[in-house]
């Protein structure tokens, strides 16, 4: 019935949403996908005069969850429930 969730304060001043979906990940089927190694891609990469580095740290807040799947994603905090609608880093 949604996961528990949590705001926590921070040493700055600010607050910290936290939800926890350990129960969540317990029933997720994992794919793991090897990364690969900095050899392996700059050997394809052989021939190239240009290369651009690309900031993709905060590129899983921008993947959306397909509408089928939105159910587990609900998290419940103060007695209400909320619905991510992009994928998060706690359910990976």
């Amino acid at each position: 019935m949604g996961a528990p969730t949590f705001i926590i304060p921070k040493k700055d001043g600010s607050v910290r949403f936290i939800s926890d979906f350990r129960e969540l990940n317990k029933c997720i089927k994992q794919k793991p996908y090897p990364i690969p190694l900095i050899q392996d891609i700059l050997l394809k990469r052989e021939g190239f005069k240009y290369a651009k580095c690309l900031e993709l740290n905060m590129r899983y807040y921008h993947i959306k969850l397909d509408a089928h799947i939105l159910f587990l994603s609900v998290s419940k905090l103060q007695g209400n429930f909320y619905q991510f609608r992009v994928l998060l880093w706690a359910v990976l």
